[in-house]
């Protein structure tokens, strides 16, 4: 194997907030594995997805680029569109004819034309849990005649989305719980966990306590409102649950999260046992968060940091720092991703591809000039996202309070809309122009104005 380009291992989970790992300070879960990936490597605490739910955001890291590129901001698969070009220029492709053996396991959940046996993947396991973990150990400790780009793509915590699925069945949702025999099954583990936590009275000592944030924001824009009531057992959760099942929710969120760490952990111990530890970049991360049950909201898609903003953990002993968070910088992981895996391998990126490669931040002798913000979106609006600021345009709902400012300084919860404050008039007036140029950027020309309203 050519050892003058390392491997590179790209992990992902699936609806894991950036609050959820011990290293990221969080008392009530325990990610041995993940706290020492980010011992040994760059743990960037401000990272965000570009769609903060499963398939626009996969789309993103599959591709380098924004989801609504391809037609589509939300979980409607039928709705996405993708010409020969864009799968060529696809990341597995470019991988593969960078000259890396381009190996992808677990979740997918994209629009088949994008599917990775399509686009350059050798796909060598459809599980998404511990068989996953188990196949990524025997392709990390088989003969490879190529540097290899691998992806773990892991499910859990994922699975935290059908306790209130299962808590409000009704006939809109009886579907998704039938085809789901798995995913029920772990939840429930963990369920009965928590029965016996609280027959006990344990549970108040034990469950994470409601965060600060958790009632509903002062001066919610109407359009999240329209949003969940598309979803009959989020209205329910969010009325019909007190601070027991709310807290309990928060406890298994945490257990779900320790269970893919330890599948995490098959695969970096084989690394290690392998001798592939020296020259493998590692890259986790994942697709977005959940909400947590901040603002009495559980699953994603809203602009609240809960659910938009992800982990991002980058290991490569002798080429990244250890030991280092970096609160400064700015990452969006479905863009950055694949800029930073084709520097690497020095594939040669779509020009439609407006990423940035991580690595230069690591360039001593490169003096980087770093972006300040990037540009989300989702199927309710668009947002521009900061470390100190967050901007969110909805464009459903009512026009009341569908401009959202919020001071991440003062408010890191997002608990009011300051857009209307006199002392952030030249903030919000940046963060317009700023959607613009990046809509702009993306899509070209100015052919959202209209939306937009400038």
């Amino acid at each position: 194997m050519n050892s003058a380009r390392p491997n590179i291992l790209l992990l992902i989970t699936d609806q894991q907030s950036w609050k959820m790992m011990g290293c990221a300070g969080n008392n009530y879960v325990k990610t041995p594995n993940l706290d020492r990936l980010a011992a040994g490597g760059v743990r960037f605490e401000n990272c965000f997805c570009s769609d903060p739910v499963c398939i626009p955001s996969r789309t993103s890291l599959l591709t380098g680029r924004m989801p609504g590129e391809f037609g589509e901001r939300g979980n409607y698969l039928e709705n996405y569109h993708f010409s020969p070009d864009d799968l060529c220029n696809a990341l597995g492709n470019l991988m593969k004819n960078a000259g890396y053996e381009a190996l992808y396991g677990g979740k997918v959940h994209v629009n088949d034309a994008l599917h990775p046996a399509n686009t350059g993947y050798e796909y060598f396991c459809p599980d998404e849990r511990e068989i996953l973990a188990e196949a990524c150990v025997e392709q990390l400790s088989a003969k490879h005649e190529k540097p290899f780009f691998m992806v773990g793509s892991f499910i859990n915590p994922h699975d935290i989305c059908y306790q209130a699925i299962c808590a409000f069945p009704d006939d809109n949702n009886k579907w998704l719980i039938d085809k789901s025999p798995v995913e029920i099954a772990n939840l429930t583990r963990y369920l009965r966990e928590a029965e016996e936590l609280e027959k006990s009275g344990r549970w108040k000592e034990v469950y994470p306590p409601l965060p600060d944030n958790f009632e509903i924001q002062q001066d919610e824009p109407p359009a999240i409102n329209e949003h969940i009531s598309l979803r009959p057992f989020k209205v329910n959760a969010r009325k019909q649950w007190g601070e027991l099942e709310w807290r309990r929710h928060r406890y298994i969120y945490c257990r779900l999260t320790e269970q893919v760490d330890r599948e995490i952990g098959m695969v970096l111990d084989a690394l290690d046992k392998n001798n592939l530890s020296g020259n493998t970049l590692v890259v986790f991360t994942a697709d977005h968060g959940d909400h947590d049950s901040s603002h009495r909201l559980e699953h994603k898609t809203i602009f609240y940091r809960e659910a938009y903003q992800v982990p991002f953990i980058m290991r490569w002993p002798g080429k990244i720092p250890a030991g280092i968070v970096d609160r400064n910088h700015v990452i969006i992981n479905g863009l950055d991703v694949a800029a930073t895996c084709c520097a690497v391998a020095g594939a040669v990126k779509s020009g439609k591809m407006h990423g940035r490669n991580v690595l230069e931040l690591f360039d001593r002798n490169n003096t980087v000039s770093w972006r300040n913000d990037v540009y989300l979106e989702n199927e309710c609006g668009f947002a521009v996202a900061g470390k100190d600021y967050l901007y969110a345009l909805y464009m459903d709902g009512e026009a009341a309070n569908n401009e959202q400012l919020y001071d991440l300084v003062n408010d890191p919860g997002q608990t009011r809309n300051a857009a209307s404050d006199p002392e952030q008039q030249k903030i919000l007036n940046y963060c317009r122009e700023r959607l613009v140029d990046c809509q702009t950027l993306f899509y070209g020309g100015r052919r959202r104005e209209k939306e937009i309203g400038h």
